[in-house]
């Protein structure tokens, strides 16, 4: 809570980044707290409590068509576009949070290896239409930051975050919400925004003492001043859901609610097949066989090829573990303005098909 200077305003933005929707902060006997509260009570139970939630099990993601996709498109994934990095020096020219200009590496707020499919989910599911809706690929300069190591590796695993804090309505947090800033000498060509704050913040205290003299702790991203660079900063609903999902990784409980979940409504998602294809060479056709030997020698069953069948995803899905992302999804997926996007895109193609068949019928 030391990051922040109104802890209960903390706990309102944890929530409003986990759910996807407002809500008030509740005291143990279920009272509302203010907000603008500057300590929390010793003993105190606080609760978040969502407005207009709904029947939150009426629709979910569905796990047998996420995680074929996440498996094939992670192969996919291994090689990074060179461009994001050279758009990424052009944008901030050094590690945003601490002007060292050697090192460098291209940091994804929502990691590469989660696939461009996984995007394409947290775009099409955001719970507010106040975003940017044109992102397709994780190399997209607004995924991503400039950084040194180890923070990249660190913020990579979501043990560190970022929060982006603004003086216009952002929901939540306002600029002043955030502890002040840690500090540091800046170059003559960089500066801090003025109408936003992107501060470091290590999740693990282990992780901040280690690497606090290289990086220190509730440090602000500061972006070159230079006027010809006009390239978009990082995204803020990105940044938002990365909180949300390394909070549920790191203090999350209770996820066998999701996983021991009786059969539920789940809404379509269509899936086109964008599987690597793979060459059935002599060196494949063998290492198929010595898997398959083994498996069968096992007594047992496995992927053995380079995707899961559907079907074999959605008999093994209800007894997968729940990662946060599995979390988040369905949390975001089941707001009410992620339901109605969705059924408007539904309707769309609806009248599209009808006006389709209409005009075939009359030549």
């Amino acid at each position: 809570m030391s990051h922040y200077t109104r802890p209960l305003k903390f706990l309102s933005y944890l929530g409003w980044c986990i759910l996807g929707v407002l809500g008030q902060v509740l005291d143990g006997q279920k009272q509302p707290v203010p907000l603008d509260t500057e300590r929390l009570q010793d003993g105190e139970t606080y609760f978040y409590q969502p407005e207009n939630t709904g029947d939150i099990f009426k629709y979910a993601i569905d796990l047998a068509v996420i995680n074929p996709r996440s498996e094939y498109n992670s192969s996919q994934s291994t090689a990074k576009n060179p461009d994001f990095l050279a758009n990424l020096l052009q944008r901030d020219g050094a590690c945003l949070f601490t002007g060292i200009n050697i090192g460098l590496n291209g940091t994804h707020i929502i990691p590469h290896s989660k696939g461009d499919d996984c995007l394409k989910l947290i775009v099409e599911d955001r719970p507010y239409d106040d975003v940017e809706v044109d992102l397709t690929s994780l190399d997209d300069i607004r995924n991503g930051m400039l950084t040194i190591n180890p923070i990249n590796t660190i913020f990579d695993t979501r043990q560190a975050v970022v929060i982006k804090s603004s003086k216009t309505p952002n929901h939540i947090l306002d600029t002043d919400d955030v502890a002040p800033r840690c500090g540091r000498e800046l170059e003559e060509d960089t500066s801090y925004p003025s109408d936003a704050r992107y501060t470091f913040q290590y999740l693990q205290q282990e992780n901040r003492k280690s690497n606090l003299r290289i990086m220190p702790d509730n440090n602000d991203a500061a972006f070159p001043t230079t006027p010809s660079i006009t390239l978009p900063k990082p995204a803020a609903f990105l940044l938002n859901y990365n909180f949300g999902a390394a909070a549920v990784r790191l203090w999350g409980k209770n996820k066998m609610v999701f996983e021991n979940r009786e059969e539920i409504q789940r809404p379509k998602i269509r899936v086109s097949n964008m599987a690597p294809k793979r060459t059935p060479g002599k060196e494949n056709r063998e290492r198929f066989v010595t898997k398959r030997r083994k498996l069968d020698e096992q007594g047992g069953q496995g992927e053995v090829g380079p995707s899961r069948a559907p079907q074999d995803a959605q008999n093994t899905a209800t007894t997968q573990e729940w990662d946060e992302d599995d979390i988040m999804l369905f949390f975001w997926g089941n707001t009410k303005a992620a339901r109605e996007r969705r059924e408007r895109k539904e309707q769309n193609i609806k009248e599209s098909v009808k006006k389709w068949r209409s005009t075939v019928a009359a030549e």
